[in-house]
């Protein structure tokens, strides 16, 4: 029933919050707030670019009318999804670090690398997240939250006790994080979907495909890339007038202001 997949799902995401939030003093103590305002940067540099990478089709899986036309879409999303990492990685080598000073976000050109990678998981993420949504594996959604949420502090905060503070350990906690998702729903995938997934398209039905959920790039990408930009731009102004470290402050109050939120929106609006 909706309640008790809505239940599923805001138990999961509740624990996933949790866990951030409870490790928001550790990770604190490890970390100067210039460490945490450049994984915020890092952050929303990813989840606008993850907007375009696939043109907002993997949404169109849960609304395709069989198992056919839902396996073209996957197709289709991972398609796009690999020439746009492949175009923001040539950019991130050439002319990210460029591009970065020049947007007044310096901070970021040592970790321009990791960005193709975490736009790559992220990807994949919101592919299969869809497709797991369509097949009712709720379970597996809560599943996949708390594996992130479980990587992203345990890596930040092994990294930041080892070897002491540092962007570069935030930053790559979020990308383990990431991994952790795509490695929960590729298992999942592998188990239960391979023939299905597998199963070879006809020719030309990727482009009807595009064709047919076209809707979804039109309508749907301009205003979630606006909402999402909206969301992001006081992290980038904060940054640019008050710093990093002002930045860091910021983005841990809205972490922990926000969760309550978070937990009830995810879970509706993924039943």
């Amino acid at each position: 029933s909706f309640v008790r997949h809505a239940l599923t799902l805001a138990t999961g995401n509740a624990v996933a919050q949790l866990m951030l939030v409870a490790a928001i003093p550790v990770i604190a103590r490890l970390y100067r707030p210039a460490d945490l305002g450049i994984q915020a940067l890092f952050f929303g540099l990813v989840a606008l670019l993850s907007i375009v990478s696939s043109g907002r089709y993997p949404l169109a899986i849960v609304q395709a009318a069989n198992d056919r036309e839902a396996v073209a879409v996957v197709k289709l999303s991972l398609v796009l999804l690999a020439g746009s990492t492949g175009l923001v990685a040539a950019l991130a080598g050439v002319a990210g670090p460029n591009l970065l000073r020049w947007a007044g976000h310096a901070e970021l050109v040592s970790y321009a690398w990791c960005v193709p990678v975490a736009l790559l998981l992220t990807g994949f993420d919101q592919v299969f997240s869809n497709w797991t949504i369509r097949n009712r594996r709720f379970h597996l959604q809560s599943v996949a939250r708390m594996s992130a949420s479980g990587a992203t502090v345990g890596t930040q905060i092994a990294l930041g006790w080892a070897f002491g503070g540092g962007a570069g350990h935030l930053v790559l906690g979020l990308v383990v994080g990431r991994l952790a998702t795509a490695f929960v729903y590729a298992v999942n995938v592998w188990r239960f979907d391979r023939a299905v997934i597998a199963r070879p398209l006809e020719d030309g039905e990727l482009l009807r495909t595009a064709r047919r959920f076209l809707d979804f790039p039109r309508f749907s990408m301009p205003g979630n890339l606006l909402n999402e930009s909206v969301s992001d731009v006081p992290t980038f102004l904060i940054t640019g007038y008050y710093g990093a470290a002002a930045t860091g402050l910021f983005s841990m109050a809205r972490k922990a202001l926000g969760m309550p939120v978070t937990l009830i929106s995810e879970a509706v609006s993924q039943v």
